[in-house]
């Protein structure tokens, strides 16, 4: 089980993730706009993903187009419901 499941980001939040992962924690990101197909994580990230260490999922398929604010905010909801209910 991952110590920490990062899906809103807020300054807390980002300091938190930073503070576990410097700890030797690991992580899931959640992402709300899902992944194109030659995605990858950020460089400053792979290093942790290599290590089986951060891991990032989505429930939504990559889109062209930016989501807007009103479809950002309803995804993350939904998955914080069920990564609330699934604890």
């Amino acid at each position: 089980m991952p110590d920490h499941i990062h899906l809103l980001i807020k300054i807390k939040d980002v300091e938190k993730r930073n503070i576990i992962a410097k700890n030797g924690g690991n992580l899931i990101i959640l992402s709300p706009e899902g992944f194109s197909e030659r995605w990858h994580p950020p460089r400053i990230k792979e290093r942790f993903c290599a290590a089986g260490r951060m891991l990032f999922l989505s429930l939504y398929p990559a889109d062209t187009r930016k989501c807007d604010n009103a479809t950002l905010y309803k995804r993350c909801h939904e998955m914080d419901d069920i990564v609330a209910r699934d604890r």
